[in-house]
């Protein structure tokens, strides 16, 4: 099990270079903006989080919970790879 980072995600997001911290921050900033019921936000951060981790599966259900197309798991994982291989 991954140790769970309880830093605050706006400090992740200013300190950290690596792209997975980056999209579990912005994941957890999408979840609070949804729980408030700012949904304009909370798609905003979920689709950050994306970019960064396509086949993160809790950014994908969510953003599907709020009515947003997402594609499918395969298609993810091609989009990871070529970004990984591009550098995004």
């Amino acid at each position: 099990m991954a140790a769970v980072d309880a830093r605050d995600p706006v400090d992740i997001l200013t300190d950290e270079s690596d792209p997975v911290a980056r999209a579990k921050a912005l994941l957890e900033l999408g979840l609070r903006a949804k729980a408030r019921d700012d949904v304009d936000m909370a798609v905003r951060h979920l689709h950050d989080a994306y970019d960064l981790d396509p086949t993160d599966e809790v950014t994908r259900e969510t953003l599907r919970s709020l009515g947003k197309p997402v594609p499918t798991e395969e298609s993810a994982k091609k989009v990871s790879f070529w970004r990984r291989w591009f550098g995004r």
